[in-house]
Formats: C-alpha cells, structure tokens, sequence
C-alpha cells in the first residue's frame, strides 16, 4: 500500500517553487546579478524539484515485508523487527531495537488516513511482541 503526499503540500511546494524561480529570473534580468539573487533561483528550483518529487513518490508505502518512509535516504523497517508503536499528538513512532521511524499523519492525504491507521494496527497486532498490547498505544 502506499500513501500519498496531500495535495495542498504539492500545490503550495508547486506554488513557491514558480513564485521564486519568477522572483529569481526577473531580479537577474532586471539588474546585474548578484549572489543572492542566484540563491532565490536556486531555492525555487528546490521547491519546484520538491513538489515534483512529492507528486511522484508516495510518502510511506507498507508491504508484506516492511514500511518503508521515503526522504532522501529512505528508511526502512522490517515487519518482523517492530517492537513498539506508538501514536502522540499528530505522529506515529515505529521502532525497533536500534532505528525509529515517524510518520506524521499530516503528511498523509485524508482520505487515506484511516486505512493508513487499521494497516498500522494490524501490523501491530500481528507483529508486535507483548501479547496485552494489540492497539495503537495512546500517549
């Protein structure tokens, strides 16, 4: 399964990418250009390669082996080695002995959310050591 970046991120990553990559060519053809007038064409590049990059990629994607969260260097947890999931405020924190993964459920689209939850209880459930423990802990 794989979760989606929302769309408002995109757009608004979308959004300020052009709106600097604007701001960049016109101060560079306005004027002789200066250092910090490249660093507004270049931020807005990273912001545009960004929003390209969310649109692409899904935000954490669960097989039948692992969940996977996709950044630069993406992180991935093995089913088997999770030995503790904890939900607090806007996150879930997946560990196992030496690595930590944090989903944070606002980079997740809405409607996806609950099947993103049940997907994570069952994973749980089903993997997760402690026998009394077989929901999401509350904090």
């Amino acid at each position: 399964m794989k979760f989606k970046y929302p769309k408002r991120k995109k757009s608004f990553n979308l959004i300020i990418g052009i709106l600097w990559i604007g701001l960049g060519v016109f101060a560079i053809w306005e004027s002789e250009a200066r250092t910090y007038e490249y660093i507004w064409l270049v931020l807005g590049l990273f912001y545009f390669g960004l929003a390209l990059y969310m649109q692409v990629a899904s935000y954490v994607t669960i097989t039948k082996e692992a969940i996977i969260k996709n950044n630069l260097v993406p992180i991935k947890i093995p089913l088997t080695k999770i030995t503790k999931v904890n939900e607090f405020a806007n996150e879930i924190t997946i560990e196992m002995d030496n690595k930590k993964m944090k989903i944070h459920k606002n980079n997740i689209q809405k409607n996806q959310l609950p099947i993103f939850r049940e997907a994570i209880a069952k994973i749980e459930k089903q993997y997760v050591s402690g026998g009394a423990q077989n929901t999401i802990n509350k904090q």
